[in-house]
Formats: structure tokens, sequence, C-alpha cells
């Protein structure tokens, strides 16, 4: 309760306060729990020091100001009813957790859209495939919140079969986990075009016209960086080296990121200025290859000795054709860390120990510049990734020769033009680093040396004074 303005001559008096809640008369300057929304009587009494009293009523509001709590359930799905094509949805993805905490004991309301009365959805043979759905939750306040989920449209008992047979398959990728979001493009010289998006269980299905010859491509050319990183480099270059081969073709596949049909330091190169942020894609390539799924390698340690399909061509369709599967393999990932569908995260990188730079006190001067050595114990790592932020207000970066340190030689490429300052602007540096051989590390910087440069750099002893390394001045 607020406290009440007092008028009076002497500054010795008392002021008491009360809520009416339930009939009962409850102190209101102390906290009271469990009041629910609505407009309560209240008394004031006040005594001064000759015991002279008075009293004042008012009222106070309780409000419910809360937002309720939406639960979202991923991946419900719908099948089409055969009687007549369509499939219906009610509020049900959302009624298993969704809650309010005023009153606690009373459901919010749920509905597809911010109208309270928006609570069923229709989807019919046009929507087969997976749906984005919003789920809104209403208080008795009428607060609301919403949260988003997708459910997916089946039709398992070809409810919307005509007499055209049906395309379908599968993309996954070698390890079996099905790839969602995959654009599936089906045309035919017979004036038929279709596109289609592969659902969370990775499957497609295009009816296509009886007799047509066709043709399925599958495409996703998004996220070149998804499951990329410095472990790829590691595990690529000992390929190369051939200490450790990647022992599949379609990790191989997935190493040739200039998609030139070879894995060489020239993939390294593309692979790390995708990584450092220089290049937003790989030039020459897409974020995914497909391989069809029935192709069987004739020599599965060089997949590029003959050309594999990326494509299926199907003749004279007269019948369903229901297993054209794809392998999807994406590029610049070879350990097989790229999230797959929707719901998918990042790779993990659990923190396995620590690796502990160290770098000597010293006292700066404005205007100085100051060669900064950072330095490592106990450096038995493969590889590392990371950045390096700063202050570009109270700090600028100069380029510095490096200094080989405990036979390890430390390398940063130069920039492309205008890199350095992007840099700064952005208060942060990006690198990367790889043992050569199992041997020595390669630290990559933020700013790379330009292209033409790019395959002297990878072949250069590991002795070289002539690469350049950045520090803070």
């Amino acid at each position: 309760m607020p406290e009440p303005a007092i008028t009076e001559c002497s500054d010795l008096y008392t002021v008491t306060g009360h809520v009416l809640i339930g009939g009962v008369w409850i102190n209101g300057f102390s906290p009271i729990l469990g009041v629910s929304p609505a407009t309560y009587q209240v008394r004031y009494v006040a005594n001064d020091n000759c015991n002279n009293q008075t009293q004042c009523l008012s009222t106070v509001t309780v409000k419910d100001c809360k937002k309720p709590t939406p639960y979202c359930k991923n991946g419900v799905i719908i099948e089409i009813m055969q009687t007549w094509h369509g499939g219906g949805m009610g509020e049900r993805p959302g009624r298993l957790s969704s809650f309010d905490n005023c009153p606690p004991t009373q459901d919010p309301k749920l509905s597809f859209s911010a109208n309270v009365n928006d609570i069923s959805q229709l989807y019919t043979c046009d929507d087969l495939g997976t749906q984005e759905v919003e789920l809104w939750v209403t208080d008795a306040a009428g607060n609301q919140d919403f949260c988003t989920t997708f459910v997916v449209i089946q039709d398992n008992m070809d409810a919307c079969t005509g007499d055209d047979p049906l395309v379908a398959g599968t993309i996954a990728n070698e390890d079996d986990l099905a790839v969602e979001g995959v654009s599936i493009n089906v045309n035919s010289p017979q004036n038929f075009n279709a596109d289609v998006v592969t659902n969370a269980a990775g499957q497609y299905g295009v009816r296509v016209p009886t007799g047509s010859d066709v043709t399925v491509t599958p495409v996703l050319d998004e996220n070149p960086l998804n499951g990329v990183s410095t472990f790829d480099l590691v595990l690529i270059s000992k390929h190369i080296l051939g200490v450790t081969p990647l022992g599949s073709p379609y990790k191989i596949i997935a190493a040739d990121a200039n998609r030139s049909n070879s894995v060489t330091t020239f993939d390294l190169v593309e692979i790390r200025k995708l990584i450092l942020f220089i290049n937003s894609d790989f030039p020459n390539n897409t974020s995914w290859r497909f391989v069809d799924a029935a192709h069987s390698f004739a020599n599965p340690a060089n997949p590029f000795a003959a050309s594999f399909p990326e494509v299926v061509n199907l003749n004279d369709v007269v019948v369903d054709q229901l297993n054209r599967d794809f392998v999807a393999v994406k590029v610049g990932d070879v350990n097989g860390s790229a999230a797959v569908n929707l719901l998918g995260s990042a790779e993990e990188r659990n923190k396995v120990g620590d690796l502990v730079l160290n770098a000597d006190d010293m006292e700066l001067v404005a205007g100085q510049e100051y060669t900064v050595e950072f330095k490592a114990t106990d450096f038995n790592v493969s590889g590392y990734q990371f950045s390096m932020n700063f202050d570009a207000k109270a700090l600028g970066v100069r380029w510095h020769r490096c200094k080989p340190c405990r036979r390890q030689q430390l390398r940063h490429d130069d920039g492309e033009g205008g890199r350095a300052d992007r840099q700064l602007e952005q208060r942060r540096c990006e690198g990367t680093c790889q043992r050569r051989g199992g041997v020595r590390p390669d630290v990559q910087g933020a700013a790379e040396r330009p292209p033409e440069r790019a395959a002297e750099h990878q072949q250069q002893p590991h002795g070289s004074r002539g690469v350049q390394q950045p520090t803070t001045g």
C-alpha cells in the first residue's frame, strides 16, 4: 500500500494502514502474497502524540502486468485425411505446458495469432511439408506472448494423389542424419517444373505427369560456415600429408572446397578465408553438395577419378519412384559437425583443458609503439581457433615480423585491401591455428595475404622470416 500524505503540527505521529481481503483487515504496509487482481478497500488511521485519531478510506487496485509463459512443442505431424483432402490442428501443440502466474490455477487461452478466437488451422494438399506456426498465449488480464514452432504435413495414405506417379526420397548425410531445408527442383522437358523443400525428416515428394522424363536436383547454399572450424583444417592437412586419410569418399568431397576435383593446400586456403571472415562463401562452390545415394564409387579413396551424379534422371515415369535418395555433403566439414535441421545447434566444442597465454607486464605511454609477445607453454594441441577483442579507441594494430618460438613458427596472412581497418572498427581479430605435419602450428590472423600469394604462403618453409604477424601498439 502507498503511504498517505499527513498534515500535522508535530512530527510525533503514527500511521497504520490495512487492506480488506476476504472480509479481513490485513496490515497493508507489509508484503501480501497471493493477492488476485481486483480493487480492494483500504483504511488509514493516523494517531498523534495527544492520542488524537483520524481515519480515511480509499481503494487500491491490483493489476496483472506479467505476460504468460508460452510453450511450443516442435515437430507435430498432421496427416491429410482421405475423405476431404485436408488436415486440421487445434491449439494442442501449446496446451501441454503453457502457463500464467496469475491466477496459477487457470489455464491461459491459446490461439494461432493475437486474435484469441483464432484457435484452429486448416491444411490441404498444397501445404505438404514443413509449415511454421505461431502459438499465442493470453492470460485473464489480456497479457499476451507467443512462441514459434513448426508442424509437418504428411500424405502417407496418398489422399492427395491423382493418377500421376510420385517421385520421393530422403536427403541425409553420411551418418544418416536427415537434412532439413534442402530445395528440391523437379523439372521435365514436358513443361513441368516443381520446387519443394525437405522436411525435418529430410523427406521430399512431388507428383509428376505420367510418362514424363524428369530431373531431380537438390540445392542448399546457405550458411557456409556451418560445421567448419580449425579442426577441419587439421584433419584435411593430415589427409594431404598422408598421415591420416579421411577414409570416406564423402569426406574427401567435403574437403574439396574450391571444387577442383582434388584436395590440396588451395582448399585449406579457401576454408581458412571463410573461417576468418575474409570470404563470405566458397567462391567456386556451394555450401552443400548432394550425391545420388544409389551411386557406388569405383575408387572410394579418390571419388574424383570418375564423375559422380549430383542429380537423378528418370525416364518415362509411370509408377511411383519412392527411394530417390541423396547423400548430403557439407563442404568444408570433414568431421560431421554441421547442424542438419532447423532445431540443430552449432557444433559442440566441449572444453577439455586450458591453453594459457602469457604476456609480460608493461607500462604504456600514449603515442608510443610497443611489441607485446604472447607466449604459451605445454603447447600440446593439434589446432585452435581464436579471436582477439580490443578497444579500438585505445589501441592501434601494426604488423611485425614473427619470431620462431620453441621451433614453432607463428604466421599471419597480410590483408586484402582495407581488411585491417575493418577489423579495427569491429574491435575484433579472428584467427586459426593448426599444426603442420603434426609438428608446428600455423597461426592465421584476422587479415589475409592477397589471393595471388596464397599458394606461395602455404608452401613456405616454416623457418621463413618473411611472414608478418599483428601486434598491438
